[in-house]
């Protein structure tokens, strides 16, 4: 008999969800993960795109959950970046970032939810930003309030799982070195750029995987899992965000 735990990485794929497969093998789970449909299938994986129907994401989930099982870890750590000015984004550009960053998360964690509840148990991890607490990059409000209501979302989650044997969390990493500008919508090239400067101080996605997972079995319910993370955050609270 299979007694190892069983966790579920939306948005496997990419270098954050890379990171964390690697992490959880590390530590015994047995894994799956999820990639955009445009991307290539590995072993235990299965197509998801959080830019669809609820409809169509839940016909995903439930063929997931059909040969996978119901999940005893749930980590998204799928997501887009959509760098313009607001003048400048279009309908179709700010549609695809919030259905990507927010609304396709909230649909994954919506289906698995009574699966968990019944259950009694269960960890649900959702990956924001440095950005999903202060505006952190110019350019980027769509982006920036995606961020937002993912922290504000799994932040009231939590206290309507309060008791139930679920838990709940959202992590809000600094600079991450991924593939993050490569998946930008909008003026990608300004983006890469930004990257290209201060990507040198950015974090190994590695590490930012290790740090979030050794942080879960904690009561925290917001999530810094660096030091240069939570100053940053900290330091900016008492900064206006006019000019």
């Amino acid at each position: 008999m299979n007694n190892k735990m069983k966790a579920l990485i939306i948005g496997g794929n990419g270098s954050l969800g890379k990171a964390f497969q690697s992490s959880l093998e590390k530590r015994n789970y047995e894994v799956c993960n999820t990639y955009h449909s445009n991307k290539i299938s590995e072993n235990n994986s299965y197509s998801l795109d959080l830019d669809s129907s609820e409809l169509e994401i839940d016909k995903s989930l439930e063929i997931i959950r059909n040969n996978f099982g119901v999940p005893d870890l749930l980590i998204i750590a799928s997501g887009t970046a959509c760098y313009n000015p607001l003048n400048k984004t279009s309908n179709e550009d700010l549609n695809h970032t919030y259905n990507v960053d927010l609304i396709g998360p909230v649909r994954v964690i919506k289906y698995f939810l009574p699966y968990f509840l019944e259950r009694k148990s269960g960890i649900i991890h959702v990956v924001s930003a440095i950005a999903g607490v202060m505006p952190a990059v110019k350019n980027m409000s769509i982006y920036t309030s995606a961020k937002f209501g993912l922290v504000g979302f799994v932040r009231s989650l939590a206290t309507e799982l309060i008791g139930t044997g679920v838990k709940a969390s959202v992590s809000c990493p600094g600079g991450i070195k991924t593939n993050l500008p490569d998946n930008a919508i909008g003026d990608k090239e300004s983006l890469i750029k930004f990257f290209q400067q201060y990507g040198k101080s950015f974090h190994e996605p590695n590490e930012i995987s290790e740090l979030i997972l050794d942080k879960l079995d904690a009561r925290e319910v917001l999530i810094f899992p660096t030091e240069s993370a939570k100053k940053l955050f900290e330091d900016n609270l008492a900064k206006p965000f006019w000019t």
